[in-house]
């Protein structure tokens, strides 16, 4: 918060029984009475001093040393625990000097015309993102890359289930015979393999809902990065290690299922015997 301070911008923080190392990071402190009057609005001061001073001047006890300042002005006020004066503190600050100079400096205010930023005729302006969409698309799918790698469950099961149910397949139609019946079983077992791409829309779901909650909840309310550039990301990371499991499953399915010592060619979805089938003869 106070590199945001200084750079000019406003915070305002509720605490409630702050240490002293944590109250002496604000510089100024409205402290309210119950039923919400005021009994000091104005600079803390170093070491709490300006505000140990004005409660000393009003008739308040002096503050030990090493004596929490927090503690100390709520003891003042009565609104510690077990404290109790005779003071009236909202009055009294109504009739002191820094009540009149706040009334002041708020009457200075309202009078000063009202300053409005002159309309830029940059495009930079009227822009929703601070970033370009090459940006925002680079950056977010490094940053999706990073989470998908921080996550190897999630490309241990894509992988378990590309090269497991490849295996499968594959040992189902091992050392086919090189005829017409051994090629339908070829051609059917890649077609079996297609389904598995069903299984893999199961496990990318799961995961790109817990990415698109967290884009709804953060960065879309705060107009970090399009949409499309989050979407974008996601498919290019997804196609990635889709392509990498594919990879290793299909390597799997040529080596088990397709007898390469015989001349055949493999392509996905394509198979080219390097010899004619047995011709059925008619006697």
């Amino acid at each position: 918060m106070q590199k945001l301070t200084r750079n000019g911008q406003a915070i305002l923080c509720t605490i409630h029984q702050p240490s002293s190392l944590l109250f002496q990071r604000f510089d100024r402190l409205l402290l309210l009475a119950p039923g919400g009057k005021t009994v000091y609005f104005g600079e803390i001061g170093h070491g709490s001093k300006t505000l140990v001073d004005y409660f000393i001047r009003n008739g308040g006890p002096p503050c030990e040393p090493g004596v929490n300042p927090a503690e100390y002005m709520l003891e003042v006020i009565g609104a510690a625990p077990g404290s109790h004066t005779e003071i009236d503190w909202p009055a009294t600050w109504k009739a002191s000097p820094e009540h009149h100079a706040v009334r002041t400096e708020l009457t200075k205010m309202r009078q000063q015309p009202s300053v409005q930023t002159p309309p830029e005729n940059s495009n930079e302006s009227h822009q929703t993102f601070a970033a370009p969409f090459t940006t925002q698309l680079r950056l977010v799918s490094i940053r999706c890359a990073q989470q998908y790698w921080r996550t190897p469950s999630y490309i241990y099961s894509k992988a378990a289930l590309t090269v497991g149910c490849s295996m499968i397949i594959g040992f189902s139609f091992f050392d086919s015979v090189n005829t017409q019946q051994g090629l339908q079983n070829q051609m059917f077992g890649v077609f079996i393999f297609i389904f598995v791409v069903i299984q893999l829309l199961f496990q990318i779901i799961p995961m790109f809902v817990v990415q698109r909650t967290l884009y709804e909840a953060r960065e879309r309310q705060s107009k970090t990065y399009a949409w499309q550039a989050f979407v974008l990301s996601n498919i290019v990371i997804e196609m990635f290690w889709n392509s990498v499991s594919h990879l290793c499953s299909s390597t799997a399915v040529l080596i088990l299922t397709y007898d390469l010592g015989c001349g055949h060619f493999l392509f996905p979805g394509l198979v080219l015997p390097s010899r004619t089938l047995p011709q059925r003869r008619d006697h």
